[in-house]
């Protein structure tokens, strides 16, 4: 199980240390240049191209940051422009943001990750539940570790079935509370110093919105993860990495940043209620930290070879609102049946490429239409 954050404690305090002049130049040398610049419009191909001019002042930035304490407030604004995804143009909900901050200001903070990401390391902080955002693991790993433990539950003598539930939380990122996060530093063994710096850098940030040629006027960030920040995903998992350590054994849960998936091995006649307690914690652990759930996208799984063991199951959420029961889960992209047998996801997969294949069909025969000769 993981550690609660109120016992993690760390050997060493964090004390930030200035990059030296010769490193700075190495990360703007590293930098792609295809890379969209932020308010200041300044590119990378600038900075690349006057490197030994740049570094040096931003040297003297990053000093003055460490030494005041203070991030800069120009590298506090972010442009959003508005990607259209899929749906009625006329609705906001069908454009992504695109947030996009000042390349040097990304310098300043991708030392900072560095050290803090090494320092949280170190002291083995992070919960082996999460699979989000870290080095070395993606989506494959939390589902090869999800479905090992589904797979061995009905391989044993007699087999034992599985409650799975799986979370929506609502807008996670959006919703990501400055002073919860900064209450949750404050616990992970940083100077006081290290500390006011991550305030100024949460506190009085501002965004707009570019559309055209129009600039919207800055309106203030209250919460939320700086999108497009290099932070932004280090913070997020220390604000998260609390949630697996309200689930009590023998339940289990797995992270993918905000995806969370609870499962309940069947082993005794009072599991459910145990899987009941454990979808309670979840939620409450929710509202303590101003984060909700999507009721209507919230839905659990009986893992079972006997499907009908499961007739008579209920859950519910926090706010007595019923879980809904499927016979089978999307998670993290893999379509997981009941019987864990891989044939609606299959059949998913070769509908999907059937559509793409005749658009592609479509498109080749068009364009051999209009030009005889391709």
């Amino acid at each position: 199980m993981p550690i609660p954050l109120s016992n993690f404690a760390p050997a060493l305090v964090l004390n930030l240390i200035c990059p030296t002049v010769e490193q700075i130049t190495d990360a703007i040398n590293s930098q792609r240049e295809n890379i969209a610049c932020g308010p200041d419009e300044i590119p990378a191909a600038v900075l690349k191209r006057n490197v030994s001019i740049i570094s040096i002042q931003l040297h003297h930035i990053f000093k003055l940051s460490k030494e005041t304490r203070e991030f800069p407030d120009k590298w506090k604004v972010a442009t959003v422009n508005p990607t259209y995804k899929k749906g009625p143009k006329n609705i906001v909900s069908n454009y992504r943001p695109i947030s996009l901050l000042s390349i040097a200001s990304k310098f300043l903070e991708r030392f900072v990750y560095n050290q803090l990401s090494n320092h949280l390391n170190s002291n083995n902080f992070f919960s082996d539940n999460q699979f989000g955002f870290r080095p070395k693991t993606a989506t494959i790993d939390a589902l090869l570790y999800l479905l090992n433990n589904l797979t061995k539950n009905l391989n044993t003598q007699p087999p034992v079935d599985t409650i799975l539930v799986a979370f929506h939380l609502v807008k996670a990122f959006d919703k990501f509370s400055f002073q919860i996060i900064l209450s949750r530093l404050a616990l992970l063994g940083l100077s006081s110093n290290v500390l006011k710096w991550f305030t100024s850098y949460l506190t009085n940030r501002f965004q707009q919105v570019r559309v055209g040629a129009a600039l919207s006027t800055p309106t203030p960030v209250l919460s939320g993860v700086v999108q497009g920040s290099v932070l932004g995903a280090l913070l997020f998992l220390i604000f998260i990495n609390e949630l697996p350590t309200v689930v009590q054994l023998p339940a289990d849960s797995i992270l993918f940043a905000d995806d969370c998936t609870l499962y309940c091995p069947m082993a005794s006649s009072d599991m459910p209620a145990v899987c009941q307690e454990n979808i309670e914690k979840v939620c409450n652990w929710c509202t303590s930290n101003l984060m909700s759930l999507n009721a209507n996208k919230c839905a659990w799984m009986f893992v079972s070879n006997i499907p009908s063991r499961a007739n008579n199951l209920q859950f519910t959420l926090g706010d007595s609102t019923t879980i809904a029961h499927e016979p089978s889960l999307i998670l993290l992209g893999l379509k997981v049946s009941s019987n864990l047998r891989w044939r609606e996801h299959i059949e998913d997969v070769v509908l999907n490429c059937r559509k793409r294949l005749g658009a592609m069909y479509r498109q080749f025969k068009a364009i051999g239409t209009l030009s005889p000769a391709l």
